[in-house]
């Protein structure tokens, strides 16, 4: 239940970051506006562009019909000067009411509205009242002489009929003369201008230039936006156009602004302040989720690479490129160019994972296998080598499966759609298998965007390859015909003509070219792989990616084959290491690792004198001796050669001292506190593993506490917290703490810990020790609920983990008799279930008493809980993990 409400918290982040998206989008797009007087001339109309003259010869039937005759035809450069011109509008009047209509192309054309009609009865006093339809939310506010009004009507005769109805009420003699009219609307330009500055809706940029201010532009915006709203959810104008002019309309306005749209929203400044913006949230994002540990290496593994798409396509001709980091999902570069070739976009979509490669593949060719030695490089090139990997996975939105939708699914748009579904299918399925909820929120985000994609690829189809100069009439022109039902408004025909164009405007591809760009993505995907096969850590990493064994999967006749095959003794002593250390790690042979280690010791002692690569076999010679004693002397033995060395090499020494700790159980207590004090001082000087050396303490402090030096055994349980702040290594000094009776100290540094994004085991941990805080504090309810929540309510707990806090709930619930033996019998049905007796829980309270000893109070009181559920005692052991 939780892992579904993050799921869909994270796919409703998603959507509403879009919806936040498209609002920037828009402020920076009406930002961007500039705005000057709309002045033009009188033309004939017969020089007319055919598709003006269309759209305005449809709304003059409308016009004559109503009374109307023609009285003008002008050319008028655009008031928005983001727009290219010019707009043609006709005018007429209708004489007995002294009313003209300004008639033009409509700037958002739907069926029955491809053009914009406004009826104005100027007035002689200075006042003109003007009524338009379905498009109020489009305009700036006017001054009080400007008598505006919008019925958000379903015909232009309705429309008409609004603005009659409001004359009545109007008095004042109207002007009639066409040229009069004309003078006083450049005198109202020149008033609305004067009120916007006035009003602070506008601000100057020029002599005769102005752009919204940004409260004209969150005015603007809120209009627009409920506007749009409105007019969507009305039905159809009653008159609807042939579906010629239809087209002709929407040409005209895509070619007035989609250059413009090319360019961009933002300028430079823009996008460098929104890249900024998009990275540090990203930044925050990726370290609240994962770690932040690893921020920098991922953003600059990220950014790397999407900055060499970024280069690609601005080398290759493409437009208003940018980059933006993706909180939670990566990075992405974009860019605009319609006709780019195959061959080019192949150019771009391999310049981000490519360099990537190569890099790592450098990288961990240099350190080779001294790559432990140099952990942050290591990181990196690892990193690097797995993001990159990832994305040349064939599965859109990756540049893999771009690259296969481009070269195998070009000629067949159908199948690019399907390609598509069982992409988004292939991440649901990896969020599902990775226990990633950001997947399987992305991929619905995709599956929901899929209709606006069938639609793409259906047209595409229907299209065919086309050439520039006809595909914007065609793509229009099918729409209409075919698939006006999936794109019924502006906004929806505009992004679906975006997505088809680049597909029918590339040049078909041959048979000969699918090959070849297959082989190309194939040949990169091979690289790193076929040249890192050498380099032992990159083929684990290859392992874990592909779930193969770490030495990939061979046998010991492949070994074999392989040292039959060894030109030199270094070659052969890399195979016979790397072999033991597949016996030693993977099959857990440790006989056999033994007998390789054996093999590469003859070898190792003919290197020169202080090759590391002999002390390294003697090490795991001795690693790998089953007779304890005999481990234990090859150890001390291996001291005295390792205290010789120097910086990072030291590290050695530190493992030994380590080994020698735990084999040598006889020892006095300081005496194998000294061991790891050793190790410390190693580890310290060279800052590694940092884990290791709260460990190291963490073992210390258990002998103090085992000699009853208790203030001792606290002080090197906040040492182990200070090397590694990790939530786990908390919990011993929390239970310290409440075995001192010093429970609200320790539930003070558990709610330091509490809302860190823990794995479900540490989390449960945690809470369950929260709870006994509480309990041992008096608040025994406050306890009781914790645990109750978790048993009952969280699936994040794991049945074994159930089981030892239903011994907790039996503890607490000590005064509820009911409440008890309601825990009692749940917890033995829950164990005959699983065929779970009294050793298999016994084995595990034993484990904690062993190796939390301060955890003692809870293990006594789960034993007494254990004891009276009247187990058998005879009962085989079985694992409770």
């Amino acid at each position: 239940m939780n892992q579904l409400l993050f799921a869909s918290a994270v796919f409703l982040g998603m959507v509403l970051a879009i919806r936040v998206w498209r609002r920037a989008y828009l402020y920076a797009f009406l930002r961007r506006m500039r705005f000057g007087m709309a002045t033009g001339q009188e033309i004939n109309r017969n020089a007319l562009p055919s598709e003006a003259r269309m759209v305005l010869d449809e709304a003059a039937k409308q016009l004559v019909a109503l009374g109307f005759e023609r009285v003008g035809c002008r050319a008028n450069a655009p008031s928005v000067k983001n727009v290219d011109g010019p707009i043609y509008h006709d005018y007429y009047l209708h004489r007995p009411t002294g009313t003209f209509a300004d008639v033009f192309p409509s700037d958002i054309p739907e069926p029955g509205a491809i053009a914009a009609i406004s009826f104005e009865s100027w007035l002689a006093d200075g006042r003109v009242a003007f009524t338009v339809n379905r498009r109020r939310h489009l305009l700036l506010p006017m001054p009080e002489s400007f008598l505006l009004d919008d019925g958000y009507l379903g015909s232009v005769a309705e429309q008409w009929e609004l603005h009659q109805k409001r004359l009545v009420n109007i008095a004042g003699e109207r002007i009639t003369n066409y040229d009069e009219m004309m003078q006083r609307n450049e005198v109202l330009s020149r008033e609305m201008a004067d009120s916007w500055l006035q009003r602070g809706v506008m601000q100057r940029t020029g002599e005769s230039e102005w752009r919204l201010t940004h409260t004209g532009t969150m005015g603007h915006m809120a209009r627009l936006l409920s506007g749009s709203k409105r007019v969507a959810a009305l039905p159809a104008m009653v008159v609807a156009a042939p579906i010629e002019a239809r087209v002709c309309a929407d040409l005209i306005f895509y070619q007035a602004t989609e250059p413009h749209r090319r360019q961009g929203v933002l300028g430079r400044t823009g996008k460098v302040v929104l890249f900024i913006a998009s990275a540090l949230l990203g930044t925050v994002a990726f370290g609240l989720a994962y770690s932040w540990k690893i921020v920098p290496i991922l953003m600059g593994v990220l950014l790397f690479h999407e900055f060499g798409h970024a280069l690609a396509m601005q080398a290759t001709g493409y437009r208003n490129v940018q980059v933006l980091v993706l909180p939670l999902l990566g990075a992405v570069a974009s860019g605009h160019k319609d006709d780019a070739s195959h061959w080019a976009k192949l150019v771009v979509l391999l310049a981000g994972p490519l360099p990537g490669l190569i890099v790592s593949i450098i990288m961990l060719h240099v350190l080779g296998e001294d790559a432990a030695s140099h952990p942050l490089l290591l990181q990196i090139a690892l990193m690097g080598l797995v993001i990159n990997l990832f994305n040349l996975l064939p599965f859109t939105p990756l540049d893999g499966g771009q690259i296969v939708e481009t070269f195998l699914f070009a000629r067949w748009p159908l199948f690019r759609y399907l390609f598509f579904i069982l992409s988004c299918m292939a991440i649901f399925a990896a969020g599902v298998w990775l226990d990633s909820m950001v997947l399987i929120a992305f991929a619905l985000l995709l599956l929901i965007s899929s209709p606006r994609f069938l639609a793409i690829y259906r047209l595409a189809r229907h299209i065919g390859p086309s050439n520039r100069e006809d595909a914007h009439r065609e793509i229009f022109t099918a729409l209409h015909e075919k698939y006006a039902h999936t794109a019924k408004h502006l906004v929806q025909r505009i992004q679906v003509v975006r997505g088809v164009l680049p597909l029918v405007l590339a040049r078909p591809l041959t048979v000969r070219d699918s090959l070849l760009g297959g082989a190309v993505y194939i040949a990169v995907i091979a690289l790193p792989i076929i040249s890192l096969h050498n380099i032992s850590v990159a083929r684990q990493t290859f392992a874990h990616l592909f779930q193969l064994s770490p030495a990939g999967a061979v046998t010991q006749r492949q070994w074999d084959a392989e040292l039959a095959g060894a030109a030199t003794d270094e070659e052969r002593w890399r195979i016979l290491n790397e072999a033991g250390y597949w016996e030693e790690d993977t099959n857990y042979e440790l006989a056999a690792a033994h007998n390789r280690y054996q093999q590469a010791l003859v070898i190792a002692q003919g290197f020169p004198a202080g090759d590391l690569r002999l002390l390294d076999t003697k090490i795991a010679l001795v690693r790998t001796t089953t007779d304890r004693g005999a481990a234990l002397a090859g150890y001390r033995q291996l001291v005295r050669e390792a205290s010789q060395l120097q910086g990072t090499e030291r590290l050695r020494l530190a493992e030994i001292n380590e080994a020698i700790f735990w084999l040598d159980e006889a020892a006095p207590a300081d005496v194998r506190m000294e061991y790891l004090r050793e190790a410390i001082s190693v580890r310290e000087v060279i800052e590694y593993k940092s884990y290791m050396i709260a460990s190291d303490h963490e073992e210390i402090a258990r002998l103090h506490y085992q000699q009853g030096d208790y203030s001792q055994s606290e002080e090197e349980l906040r040492r182990a917290l200070a090397a590694n702040s990790a939530t786990h290594q908390a919990l011993p000094l929390t239970w310290l703490l409440m075995d001192r009776d010093r429970s609200k100290e320790a539930e003070e540094l558990m709610q330091e810990y509490l809302h860190q994004d823990n794995a479900p085991f540490i989390s449960t941990s945690l809470r369950d020790s929260l709870a006994w805080a509480q309990l041992l504090q008096g608040k025994r309810g406050e306890g009781y609920e914790i645990l109750e929540n978790m048993v009952t309510a969280d699936n994040t707990v794991v049945p074994w983990q159930k089981y030892y806090l239903m011994l907790d709930l039996i503890h607490f619930s000590a005064d509820d008799i009911k409440a008890r033996n309601g825990w009692k019998v749940r917890l033995k049905r829950a164990l005959a279930k699983e065929n779970i007796g009294y050793k298999s829980l016994l084995n595990g309270l034993d484990y904690y008493d062993t190796y939390a000893p301060w955890d003692e109070r809870r293990t006594k009181a789960r034993r007494a809980a254990l004891d009276s559920l009247g187990l058998s005692r005879d009962e085989p052991l079985q694992s409770c993990s």
